[in-house]
């Protein structure tokens, strides 16, 4: 995630720079020179490569991210070993809906699972790179 947001902020410096640059340009064809829609196809083609870069490395892994954990949460069945995004550890003793309900009595929606023990994916919706690093830390003082 840190990746991606010093590429976004990198991204957007240099539109910005880009959009400095045109405006020097457009002043300059304003002034007399010749520049026209050819001094514009640079910017549109960045604007367009930003567009792309920005829905290969932000939207399209959401999208692949969010399908996968559904098709997890609708392949529940009994006995399913799962973590609530509570911190709450147990077996699925029934399903109902989009609901379900654990051995110790507690009832949850689907979208409250964090983690599913059998098969090992991470239903959570936010990037801990943060807490890992945190986490290497404190294993490396030991």
């Amino acid at each position: 995630m840190k990746k991606i947001k010093y590429l976004l902020s990198a991204a957007v410096v240099t539109a910005l720079m880009s959009v400095r640059a045109f405006a020097d340009e457009t002043t300059t064809a304003a002034a007399g020179e010749t520049g026209g829609l050819t001094s514009l196809l640079p910017f549109v083609l960045m604007i367009a490569v930003f567009g792309l870069l920005a829905y290969f490395m932000i939207i399209r892994p959401d999208k692949k991210r969010r399908k996968e954990a559904e098709d997890v949460r609708a392949s529940l069945k009994v006995g399913d070993n799962v973590t609530t995004i509570g911190g709450i550890i147990g077996t699925i003793t029934s399903i109902s809906g989009d609901t379900f309900t654990l051995d110790n009595g507690l009832k949850f929606r689907k979208t409250a699972i964090y983690t599913v023990d059998d098969k090992d994916i991470d239903l959570d919706d936010d990037d801990d790179d943060e807490d890992e690093e945190a986490e290497e830390k404190s294993e490396e003082k030991k």
